[in-house]
């Protein structure tokens, strides 16, 4: 254990520090590093953090002619209204490439 309390985790396959546990089928749970992990999976781990991916959320969460929420806007590409165009505009531009 480390310092901090966080379990030192080493990756099964090169011995470097891990963090990824991934199960394949039926097998236990391995730790892979970051690099093994997309060898053996073909899935990269994350380079930057999440927060830096996140696309901006419209200035309101919900139309005031229909009610549609965004999280439903953005969750199905449909809008419940025109009005909805003019309160998520640049959020479904930002959203779904269309600038």
């Amino acid at each position: 254990m480390q310092g901090n309390g966080v379990l030192s985790r080493v990756c099964a396959r090169c011995g470097r520090p891990a963090r990824w546990s991934v199960t394949f089928e039926e097998a236990s749970a391995r730790w892979l590093c970051d690099g093994c992990l997309e060898v053996e999976t073909g899935f990269r781990a994350l380079r930057r953090p999440l927060s830096q991916m996140a696309r901006p959320a419209p200035e309101s969460d919900r139309c005031p002619a229909c009610g549609t929420r965004w999280l439903l806007v953005e969750a199905t590409a449909l809008v419940g209204c025109p009005v909805c165009y003019e309160v998520f505009g640049s959020a479904i531009r930002s959203r779904f490439g269309c600038d």
